[in-house]
C-alpha cells in the first residue's frame, strides 16, 4: 500500500464540458490504486464505450508519464491525493511507485471494471441467465434483426380481431405527420406503448384508469345523454340575445360567434369550441374560468349565456372523459398484446436489445443479494465512479440502486463514491434520461457537492457569451411564448453556475446572428440552413486551413447542410451517426429497388 487516506471521497461532481471531468475521474481512480485498491474492486462506469476508453487511456498515460518524469509524478501525486492537508510528499507517488502501479494495472486489465452501464448489465444478465429466463445462447441484436422482431410483434397485433383496438392504433398514429409510411409509424407507436407498459410494471392495478370524477350513475357518460345535451345547448346558444353596441346595433362579433359556438357544440367538436372566440377566453389562462368572468368583444356575457357556457364546459368534460377512458382501455389491451407478442418472439429467437436487458434486470430482486452477484462476477466491487450520470434513466437507476446502496452502507474510510454529472447537458431524453436523479441521489446518499468551475477548453470571450445568453433565459421573449417555458427555464437555471477560463488571456470571438424566420415546425428549414451554409462558406474562404465544427440538432439537418456546403464548393463531411439512408445516392438506389419490386 503506497498511501493511507483517513476518508475516501463521496462526492457529486457537477462539471461542464471541457472542465476536466476525465482528468478528475482518472485522478480518483489513480488515487484508489495508489492506496492499495485492486483494479477489480473499482467499478468505473461511463455512458459510451469511447468515454470508457478515454478514462482508461488517461490513467495509463498519466502513470507512464510519471514513470519517465519526476515532475510529472509530483503533479500526478497532487491530483491523485485524496487525503487532507498537507499535500503528499515524495513517499506517496514517485516514478518508481508510478511504475509499480502501471505494471500492476496492465497485468490486471482483464479484471478492471471500466465500461458502460449497458456492458455491465449484459455481464450481470449473462451470469444470471437462468434466473432471468434467458437461454444459454442468448444474444444482443440491433439493426435489421431487431426490426424483424418488432415487425413480427406488430403483425401479431394486427391479426387480432378486436376492431376497436386496431382503430385506436390507427387513431394515435394519425395524430402526427407520417413521414416513413404506415408500417414505420405503427412500429414507433407500439414501441412507445411497450416502453410505457414496462415503466408501469405488472404490480400496478388500474394503471390505465384515468380516474375522472365519475358521474356515470346519472347517465352523464352515456353517448345518448351527451348527444342530447349537446343539441339542447346548441339550440339555446343560437337563440341567445346578441349584445348591443353603444349605438344600439347588434355587435357583429357576437353575431358571428354565437352561431359558430352552437354549431361546434352540436357537432361535439370541442377543439373548435375552445380554440377560438368566447371559448378560448375561458381557457387561455391554463385553467377553465366561468364565462361570467371573461370579456369578449368588449362585452361580459349575461347570466343566461354564462350559465349556458358553464354547461358547455361540463358536457365537454363528460364527453372527453368518456372518449379518453375508452381510448385508455383500448391502449392498455394494445400494449399488452404487443408486449406478449414481442417478448414471445424474443424468447423464441433468444435475441434481446440493451433496453430489454435493463427491463429484465429491474424486474428481479437478486441484485439486492450483492454477495451472490459478486460471487458470480468473481469480483467484489467496493468503490464506485460514475460518469455522465445525468443521462441515466429511471430503469437503469432501479437496477443500479441496490448495488449503490450496499456500497455506501460501509464506512466512508472504506468505500469511495464519485458521481460526475452535468444536468444541463442531458441529451438522451429519447432513451429516458432523468437529470432529476442528480439532486435526488446526492441528497439521498449524502454526497458532497463539488463543482469544476474552470474551463480548460474555452476562452473568456466564449464563456462570457454563454453567461450573457443564458443568464436571462427566463425573461427571454421566445421562452415566454413557450408553453411552460419560464418554469422550465427557472429549473434549468438552478444548475447554471459560473465557469471561468483556465486561460484568461486566450483569444476568442463570438457573433450571434439571426437568420431567416422559420417556416413551419419541420427540423429542416431550407432558408435558414442555406443562410448558415453561406456564413460557413464565407468563414472557410477567409480561413481555408481552419477546421470548422458545426453543431445541429438532428441527422436530417446534417444531411441537408452537407449537401448545401458541397454545392457551394466547400469540403464537408458528416459525423455523429448520420444514417446511410440519408445519402442521396443510396436513396436513389433504394427507390430503384422499390420500383423493381413493385407488383405492378
Amino acid at each position: 500500500m503506497i498511501g493511507q487516506n483517513p476518508a475516501l471521497p463521496r462526492e457529486m461532481v457537477l462539471a461542464s464540458a471541457g472542465s476536466g471531468k476525465t482528468y478528475h475521474l482518472s485522478s480518483r481512480l489513480i488515487g484508489l490504486l495508489a492506496n492499495g485498491v485492486s483494479p477489480e474492486a473499482i467499478w468505473a462506469s461511463t455512458f459510451t464505450r469511447k468515454a470508457a476508453a478515454e478514462i482508461l487511456e488517461r490513467v495509463l498515460l498519466r502513470l507512464a508519464r510519471g514513470v519517465l518524469d519526476e515532475r510529472a509524478a509530483r503533479e500526478l501525486a497532487k491530483g491523485a491525493w485524496m487525503g487532507p492537508e498537507p499535500e503528499p510528499g515524495a513517499d506517496f507517488l514517485n516514478p518508481d511507485q508510478c511504475g509499480r502501479l502501471l505494471s500492476d494495472l496492465v497485468y490486471s486489465l482483464h479484471r478492471a471494471n471500466i465500461g458502460t452501464l449497458d456492458s455491465f448489465f449484459v455481464q450481470v444478465a449473462t451470469t444470471f441467465a437462468r434466473e432471468l429466463g434467458l437461454s444459454p445462447a442468448w444474444k444482443l441484436v440491433e439493426g435489421p434483426e431487431e426490426d424483424r422482431m418488432r415487425s413480427d410483434g406488430l403483425e401479431a397485433v394486427l391479426n387480432q380481431e378486436d376492431s376497436a383496438v386496431l382503430a385506436e392504433l390507427v387513431r394515435i398514429m394519425a395524430k402526427g405527420d407520417v413521414h416513413r409510411g404506415v408500417h414505420g409509424r405503427l412500429l414507433e407507436q407500439v414501441e412507445e406503448l411497450l416502453t410505457t407498459q414496462r415503466e408501469i410494471g405488472n404490480d400496478v392495478d388500474d394503471a390505465w384508469d384515468l380516474h375522472f370524477p365519475s358521474a356515470e350513475s346519472d347517465g352523464v357518460f352515456s353517448k345518448e345523454t351527451i348527444h342530447k345535451r349537446c343539441h339542447e345547448l346548441a339550440d339555446a346558444l343560437e337563440s341567445v340575445h346578441v349584445p348591443l353596441n353603444k349605438n344600439g346595433t347588434p355587435n357583429s362579433g357576437w353575431q358571428k360567434e354565437l352561431p359558430r359556438l352552437g354549431g361546434a357544440v352540436r357537432a361535439g367538436n370541442w377543439k373548435d369550441v375552445f380554440a377560438l372566440g368566447l371559448g378560448k377566453k375561458m381557457v387561455e389562462t391554463g385553467e377553465v374560468v366561468s364565462a361570467a368572468e371573461v370579456v369578449y368583444q368588449r362585452h361580459t356575457p349575461e347570466a343566461d349565456l354564462a350559465s349556458l357556457m358553464d354547461g358547455v364546459v361540463d358536457i365537454a368534460r363528460a364527453a372527453l372523459a368518456r372518449d379518453l377512458t375508452r381510448q385508455a382501455g383500448a391502449l392498455e389491451r394494445l400494449a399488452n398484446w404487443y408486449r406478449e407478442a414481442f417478448e414471445e418472439t424474443q424468447r423464441g429467437k433468444g435475441a434481446y436489445r440493451f433496453g430489454d436487458i435493463t427491463h429484465l434486470l429491474r424486474t428481479f430482486t437478486f441484485l439486492d443479494r450483492t454477495d451472490s452477484l459478486y460471487f458470480r462476477l468473481d469480483a467484489r466491487i467496493r468503490h464506485l465512479l460514475l460518469d455522465e450520470f445525468q443521462d441515466t434513466s429511471l430503469a437503469q437507476w432501479e437496477v443500479l440502486e441496490p448495488v449503490v446502496r450496499e456500497l455506501l452502507a460501509g464506512d466512508q474510510g472504506e468505500r469511495a463514491a464519485v458521481v460526475v454529472a452535468d444536468p444541463k447537458q442531458s441529451i438522451y431524453g429519447w432513451r429516458g434520461a432523468r437529470p432529476s436523479l442528480v439532486p435526488f441521489v446526492q441528497e439521498r446518499y449524502g454526497l458532497k457537492q463539488e463543482k469544476l468551475e474552470q474551463s480548460w477548453r474555452s476562452g473568456p470571450v466564449i464563456l462570457d457569451a454563454v453567461r450573457d445568453t443564458f443568464s436571462g433565459l427566463e425573461a427571454n421573449a421566445v421562452v415566454q411564448e413557450m408553453d411552460g417555458g419560464p418554469s422550465v427555464a427557472r429549473e434549468w437555471l438552478q444548475d447554471l453556475y459560473r465557469q471561468d477560463s483556465a486561460h484568461p488571456g486566450q483569444e476568442g470571438f463570438v457573433e450571434l446572428t439571426v437568420g431567416p424566420r422559420a417556416e413551419g415546425t419541420g427540423a429542416v428549414q431550407p432558408a435558414l440552413l442555406d443562410h448558415a451554409a453561406g456564413l460557413i462558406g464565407e468563414l472557410h474562404a477567409r480561413e481555408p486551413r481552419a477546421s470548422i465544427g458545426v453543431l445541429v440538432r438532428t441527422n436530417k439537418v446534417v444531411s441537408y447542410l452537407i449537401a448545401a456546403l458541397r454545392k457551394l464548393g466547400g469540403p464537408a463531411s458528416g459525423e455523429g451517426g448520420t444514417p446511410l439512408t440519408d445519402a442521396a445516392p443510396v436513396n436513389a438506389l433504394l427507390a430503384l429497388l422499390r420500383l423493381a419490386d413493385h407488383p405492378g
